[in-house]
């Protein structure tokens, strides 16, 4: 008697729990004369029990998800040209610009090469002392890292 018990209590219990959702890069779903298919990547093999008042599902895919907000990111708020490049490079602001801003080069060890101030529309920032390699520009603004990959030949 105990064993048929536990899984009917597990059953009825379902609505209790808080359910498991994931967000994979890919999946589908399939709806074909009564049958439903789904998947994503990385899913285990999950199976779906329902009596009309409760449903289990085994794994992770869950199929009611709603969107609530969409948060709208501004990438590429500057451009940086030429790279690779031999001596110098331009640092272009997509937007106007009320106050001047700090970049920052750094070496792919993470050393601080140059400061660089970013004060109008367009900056041109000479290489003629650094060495050849590759370098990382960062250049903060509003709390946001615009990082941008540097190759002098």
């Amino acid at each position: 008697m105990k064993r048929i018990l536990t899984p009917v209590i597990l059953l009825l219990g379902v609505n209790s729990f808080y359910s498991q959702e994931v967000i994979s890069s890919a999946g589908r779903i399939f709806n074909s004369n009564g049958i439903n298919l789904s998947w994503s990547i990385g899913e285990p093999i999950t199976a779906t029990v329902d009596d009309g008042n409760s449903t289990l599902t085994q794994g992770y895919q869950q199929a009611n998800l709603t969107i609530s907000t969409v948060e709208e990111n501004i990438v590429n708020t500057y451009k940086v040209f030429p790279s690779p490049t031999h001596n110098q490079f331009t640092i272009q602001s997509k937007n106007h610009m009320t106050e001047s801003l700090t970049g920052f080069l750094y070496n792919m060890e993470g050393k601080l090469i140059k400061e660089i101030v970013i004060s109008n529309i367009h900056t041109i920032v000479y290489l003629d002392e650094i060495p050849q390699g590759i370098y990382l520009l960062n250049i903060s603004e509003n709390n946001r890292n615009n990082i941008y990959r540097i190759i002098k030949n």
